[in-house]
């Protein structure tokens, strides 16, 4: 899976960009996007990012949508791998120049080509010279960890050599981002891919990492912001024969090893960012479906003695990251049915490529696309937002009260799917990323279902 610099799969903007392309032709009367056609001779390409992007292509009309966050192993399909080669015959990888690397090498793991992959990184390191190009060396190294992992099927094996090697470097090149970014990374796809051994070698080594920083390196704006949460991933993970141990002497205790994994993390600074341990509020909102459906605003739920799950859904993800999301709702509420589920979902003005809408035309349609496939209650929430002065006039919405009660800090992040675990008494145990739900997630949010449900 190719991503841009910010991050983002590059499939994400493309579909973005047909969407807003489809949208500016409807308004002048013409017909919907459609992607051009493929007929070139790919073998001819003289443009590396020409020939990712006509593997991607070839990618994209080969596959289908699927529960990417819960595959074990995703492979590239073999029309696309055949498509890069044909673009690699033209890159000879012992004498192809150094300055377009990053494409290359990106290119020739398309290509299921990694001994080239090898050997193009073996001449980009051997170009650096001396002490003085440490840093350039670690960012080379880090953009091949990062190309390792994103593509498809990931290279766990090799990337993890890389960061070895990177972690190797003096920490002003190697630096604590590089390195918390890549063992995080892996620790998180190797748990996806079932292999626990490297899983476990990497959560291990975030650990080191956190237990090694200075108290003036804890308070480092990145490492507050991103690295501490990567260490707790890791502590949690390390220990999660400890936490259900906890769990099945009390709620009480699980919070409290989960709070001492936050406090390890962040050297006793901070309050761990979920609401881990609070008093599940209730939910309210203008439109509810599936208990008692009603467009007057009120509140309701969790309830009182039950077992419940409050999740935050994602607005017009698409069929591909929703239905991964609700094929892990529909498992859980099929394996434990006394677990009342409500699913939540913010309004945000339109859906799609659609002209504007009222709250109350967006919950219609959010109750179409919704209501079936998650098993429980829906509720849409609408969502407060201010708009810029003309001629901008966007539209810049604002956190809900539901997202505020079940957040503590200063990001929102509820709108990326997360689901919250809530004991009878009303006390929340624990949090899931949805979209990060690989099995072994899954499992540990069933052994906790098991647990309540022996009580």
């Amino acid at each position: 899976m190719t991503t841009d610099a910010s991050g983002f799969p590059r499939w994400v903007w493309r579909a973005f960009l047909a969407a807003g392309l489809a949208s500016a032709s409807s308004l002048h009367g013409q017909a919907s996007f459609d992607w051009p056609k493929s007929t070139g001779d790919v073998s001819r390409y003289a443009v590396v990012e020409e020939c990712i992007a006509a593997a991607e292509r070839v990618d994209d009309s080969v596959s289908t949508w699927g529960p990417r966050g819960n595959s074990a192993v995703v492979t590239q399909p073999a029309p696309g791998v055949e498509t890069a080669r044909k673009c690699t015959s033209r890159f000879p990888s012992r004498t192809i120049g150094l300055h377009d690397f990053a494409l290359l090498f990106e290119l020739y793991l398309h290509a299921a080509q990694d001994a080239d992959a090898q050997t193009l990184l073996t001449r980009r390191l051997a170009a650096i010279g001396g002490a003085a190009g440490l840093r350039e060396r670690a960012e080379v190294l880090d953009t091949a960890i990062r190309t390792y992992l994103t593509v498809q099927p990931e290279r766990l094996a090799a990337a993890e050599s890389l960061l070895i090697e990177g972690s190797r470097l003096p920490a002003s090149a190697f630096t604590l981002a590089h390195r918390i970014t890549g063992y995080g990374n892996l620790m998180d796809l190797s748990r996806r891919a079932a292999d626990s051994a490297r899983a476990r070698r990497a959560a291990e080594r975030l650990v080191a990492i956190g237990a090694s920083l200075t108290p003036v390196e804890r308070q480092d704006e990145w490492y507050a912001a991103r690295g501490k949460a990567r260490v707790y991933w890791a502590l949690d993970y390390l220990s999660a024969g400890d936490l259900l141990d906890s769990f099945r002497r009390s709620t009480a205790a699980y919070v409290a090893l989960k709070r001492a994994n936050w406090k390890t993390a962040g050297g006793g600074m901070g309050v761990i960012p979920f609401s881990i341990g609070d008093k599940a509020r209730p939910l309210e909102g203008a439109f509810w479906f599936g208990r008692g459906d009603s467009a007057a605003s009120r509140t309701s739920g969790p309830t009182p003695g039950k077992v419940s799950l409050v999740a935050f859904l994602q607005h017009g993800c698409g069929p591909g990251c929703d239905g991964a999301v609700n094929a892990v709702l529909r498992r859980v509420l099929a394996r434990f049915p006394d677990v009342e589920l409500t699913a939540v979902v913010k309004t945000l003005g339109h859906m799609g490529d659609t002209t504007p809408l009222t709250p109350e035309a967006e919950a219609a349609l959010l109750r179409t696309q919704l209501r079936d496939r998650v098993p429980g209650a829906l509720l849409v929430e609408s969502t407060p937002y201010a708009r810029l002065a003309a001629p901008d006039k966007r539209r810049i919405n604002r956190p809900t009260p539901n997202e505020a009660n079940y957040w503590i800090g200063t990001r929102i992040i509820t709108g990326n799917r997360i689901a919250y675990l809530v004991d009878p008494t009303g006390t929340i145990v624990d949090a899931f990323y949805l979209n990060t739900f690989f099995p072994s997630r899954e499992r540990e949010l069933a052994a906790l279902l098991e647990v309540l449900g022996k009580r």
